[in-house]
């Protein structure tokens, strides 16, 4: 998910609310390998199809851009994101991993 940053004004106070605009869900299937022969079969096949799926996901990003709001400051990451990872095996809260880049 990427984020916005906004201010956000109440009455005596001034806060920061996080606004979405854009979202990706990618869901990949992890296997595990039998032997390291299989391990290193597996890594060199599965390699080309990440990169073409990695190429494919930075054209289309690329291609439309008009929801994109519009950078105004010059921090690293002007836009914060977050990375959630989630496990079929597991439905509850702690099998939910969330990472916060810095804003």
């Amino acid at each position: 998910m990427f984020f916005q940053k906004r201010a956000r004004k109440y009455w005596f106070t001034r806060t920061e609310e996080e606004v979405c605009w854009e979202q990706w869900t990618l869901s990949v299937t992890v296997g595990t390998a039998r032997s390291e022969r299989e391990q290193i079969e597996a890594r060199r096949a599965l390699e080309p199809e990440i990169e073409a799926h990695l190429m494919r996901i930075s054209l289309r990003t690329n291609e439309h851009k008009d929801h994109v709001p519009p950078i105004t400051n010059n921090d690293t990451y002007p836009f914060p994101f977050q990375i959630s990872v989630s496990s079929h095996s597991d439905s509850t809260w702690s099998g939910l991993f969330k990472a916060y880049l810095p804003s």
